[in-house]
């Protein structure tokens, strides 16, 4: 993929004009100054174009553009415009259709780009923001740009026509001072070696904290929270020594959308004691805010309508259409002062007076709905996320509902899907074509296909996992996929289950995950559904499979001896074989070493073996280390070189033969 040449539309006063240029050349064009080149670095290029006007200068479009010979199994990956929006491989002959006229009216063209850009259903017509890639055989042709502070990246392929066009969001923007248009890094090779080094040269660059695990209130109570509630599910974890991290009250606490200190009535102790209390438990306390929105029943919006956003004709501005609040909500206009001091304000309530560690932060895409004509879309939403990080200082974001390329570096968490459901699908909005949708497979395709953004931009939110009966139609295969995947994919991992009311199964299963451990992915494959996955936590290394779809799947496990993950019992399974995977379900093998005295399985942890710290042997005495953090039971199988008695750690324990020339110890720990 090389760029070599560009157009910029503009107008000049009232005459418009177009100027082509050439990468490394300098033009001058009815007041319109560009500046452009091209460098290695590494195995990659850096791109970079400025622009700068000598006069009245409003550009209408800017765009580099090159030649690209698509193939069927060309699979073209684009990232969807915010944290909800469907992120994943398409192959050339795919369609993005158009949110269809209903959903618009409703007022959910807003959480999109619906309302920007065209959709024009053509096939092979796709499009993507900040970084995306052409894979073939040969490894991907990626380009990312390198910073998002000037505007939103627009990565357009027509695979009809073999054209791939980069272009800056800038339309109707009065050029007012030398700009930044475009900074791009080009690479051709390993996906891994891509982002690596695309991450290396972005800017800003935040800090990434360790992987955690917690409980947010939203997907089991949703708005119907309480103090009560609150702190009865934290008392649950506390008694069962859940070692989580985060305990994060979402959605429900204020009184309205916007009024944020203004607290209901089944909060009689206020926020800062539930925060308190959330400490005492030694767990973080965490809490949601949207503070670019307000809805429509709120004070702050009936009472302080200067402060938010005007279109043409001087209405405040429509952010979206939520039922469960009062229908409509409005967006805030950041550049205005007494805005920002109020925000301020809310902030240092929450972090200093309240006490709390993390804020949640949502709907964020809100802030730049409306710029003003001497800013882009992105540049506001740079703007707004650059505030927010000031505002919150050293404490933790999680962020939620915005364009991904504008919050790397400014924050620590980050939602990259949509909201999973209480089912798998939602036939309705399918049907609409809405790319947000809350759904279960709809999160799945995006905490898949943007995996590369873990630890490298922030952590992964892959949003959460739920294991209980009640209050969740989801079977039982479609639950272990999701929290399988969530735990493989994901950096921040919560649920929303209340423990207390757990099966034994389902508390065995949630007391799997821990110790949450980072892994390290070695290969990802998505096909039509059928997904690959092949990992390792440490030294132990593992092989998972999930099918996504309606049909049985036959995928390939190679050749190896391996143990199955999620089993009470010792379950061994040779490779080099085809394996059926039935529809909506997972499973997972730990790839079991060919000699020495290793751990060959275990039972109590969703990925076998990674509870473990150590296991060593000298004559016949073996020592095994556990991690601290694991809270569970079950049994471990130590292979050894022969049969007869060892002790394990205080045990003396008997060598049992598997059949197969090799000698298994077995011992049960919790």
């Amino acid at each position: 993929m090389i760029f070599r040449q560009g157009v910029v539309l503009f107008r000049s006063g009232s005459t418009a004009c177009r100027a082509s240029f050439k990468i490394g050349e300098e033009e001058i064009v009815q007041g319109l100054r560009i500046e452009s080149s091209g460098k290695k670095k590494g195995k990659g290029e850096v791109i970079s174009v400025f622009v700068e006007p000598e006069g009245d200068i409003t550009i209408d479009e800017i765009y580099l553009e090159t030649v690209h010979m698509f193939n069927e199994e060309s699979k073209i990956f684009c990232n969807g415009f915010q944290s909800w929006t469907d992120s994943r491989e398409f192959s050339p002959e795919e369609k993005m259709p158009a949110l269809r006229g209903p959903l618009k009216a409703l007022g959910l063209k807003y959480y999109g780009d619906y309302f920007f850009h065209e959709y024009p259903s053509t096939p092979g017509l796709l499009h993507g923001y900040t970084y995306g890639y052409i894979k073939d055989e040969e490894g991907v042709l990626f380009v990312g740009s390198q910073s998002e502070k000037e505007g939103y990246t627009i990565i357009t392929v027509d695979t009809a026509h073999n054209l791939v066009r980069v272009s800056r969001d800038w339309e109707g923007l009065k050029l007012d001072r030398r700009r930044e248009a475009f900074s791009l890094y080009l690479c051709r090779g390993k996906e891994d070696y891509a982002f690596e080094n695309y991450f290396k040269n972005f800017e800003p660059k935040g800090k990434i904290p360790p992987h955690c695990t917690g409980w947010t209130s939203w997907y089991n109570y949703y708005t119907e929270i309480s103090e009560k509630i609150i702190l009865e599910n934290l008392k649950a974890f506390d008694e069962a020594g859940i070692p989580g991290d985060i305990f994060q009250i979402d959605d429900g606490y204020a009184k309205a959308v916007g009024d944020w200190l203004d607290i209901k009535k089944e909060f009689p102790l206020g926020m800062g004691h539930v925060a308190d209390c959330i400490k005492e438990r030694r767990y973080r306390a965490g809490i949601w805010l949207a503070p670019f929105i307000a809805e429509a029943k709120s004070k702050l919006f009936r009472t302080r309508k200067e402060w938010f956003l005007k279109d043409s004709r001087g209405r405040p501005v429509k952010a979206g259409f939520n039922p469960g609040w009062s229908y409509n909500f409005y967006a805030l206009d950041i550049y205005n002062e007494e805005v920002q001091d109020y925000l301020e304000n809310v902030f240092h309530t929450v972090l200093d007076d309240w006490g709390y560690d993390m804020v949640k932060l949502d709907f964020l895409y809100a802030a730049a709905l409306s710029p003003p004509a001497d800013k882009s879309r992105g540049e506001v939403m740079y703007d707004a996320m650059v505030l927010l990080r000031k505002w919150v200082r050293k404490k933790e974001i999680l962020g939620c509902g915005v364009p991904l390329g504008s919050s790397f570096g400014l924050v620590d968490y980050c939602r990259i899907g949509s909201d999973v459901a209480l089912k798998w699908e939602d036939k309705l909005l399918t049907w609409g074509h809405y790319r947000e949708r809350v759904s279960t497979v709809n999160s799945l395709a995006s905490t898949i296909g943007r995996h590369h953004l873990n630890g490298n931009a922030f952590l992964n939110d892959p949003d959460v996992f739920m294991l209980r009966s009640e209050n969740c139609d989801m079977t039982e295969n479609e639950k272990y996929m999701l929290f399988l995947l969530n735990n493989i994919f994901g950096g921040l991992l919560f649920t929303s289950d209340n423990i207390k009311n757990y099966t034994e199964d389902e508390m065995f299963r949630f007391r799997s995950m821990f110790p949450f451990r980072e892994k390290k992915l070695h290969y990802v494959s998505e096909e039509k559904g059928s997904l690959s996955v092949d990992f390792s936590v440490d030294s132990n290394h593992y092989i998972a499979f999930a099918n996504l779809g309606t049909e049985p799947k036959m995928m390939f496990l190679p050749r190896g001896r391996y143990f199955a993950s999620g089993s009470h019992e010792a379950s061994f399974t040779k490779g080099e074989m085809h394996i059926t995977v039935e529809p909506r379900s997972a499973v997972c093998f730990l790839d079991v070493p060919k000699s020495g005295t290793v751990v060959a399985g275990t039972t109590g942890h969703l990925f076998p073996g990674s509870e473990v710290i150590s296991c060593k042997m000298k004559n016949n005495q073996l020592t095994v280390r556990f991690d601290r953090r694991f809270c569970n039971s079950g049994d471990v199988f130590i292979r050894v070189p022969s049969g007869g008695e060892y002790r394990v750690n205080d045990r003396i324990l008997t060598a049992a033969e598997t059949g197969e020339g090799q000698w298994l110890v077995t011992c049960s720990y919790s």
